[in-house]
């Protein structure tokens, strides 16, 4: 469940410049900071569960740098990347479905005026 000001959060440190460092696992274990010919195996199966991964190889078949273009493995990579897309959507629907099926276990943020 993603905590409570986490997208402000997140926001914020664009707006800042500063780095986060979420991205920064995609972008290594994608094979996009360094040949994929250089990285752990453990990297590499990490790698593969994250939408990133499948997007650079979906630009690297594009490409033909593996001497020969394919537009059937972009189509592929990029539907994977879709169908990521698409199940961090529902898992942020039904999240946000259970939160508001649930009361809240914290009071309510409005301040009541005392009664007489």
């Amino acid at each position: 469940m993603v905590p409570d000001g986490y997208v402000q959060h997140m926001a914020q440190a664009l707006q800042d410049g500063r780095p986060l460092p979420e991205l920064d696992v995609v972008m290594f274990t994608s094979g996009m900071a360094f040949p994929v010919s250089m990285m752990p195996a453990a990297m590499i199966a990490i790698g593969k569960f994250t939408p990133g991964w499948w997007f650079y190889q979906s630009i690297e078949a594009l490409n033909g740098t593996g001497g020969s273009y394919s537009l059937a493995g972009w189509a592929a990579n990029l539907a994977l990347v879709a169908l990521s897309g698409a199940t961090f959507i529902c898992l942020g629907l039904a999240v946000s479905r259970i939160r508001r099926a649930r009361p809240s276990s914290q009071g309510s943020a409005v301040t009541q005026p005392a009664g007489n």
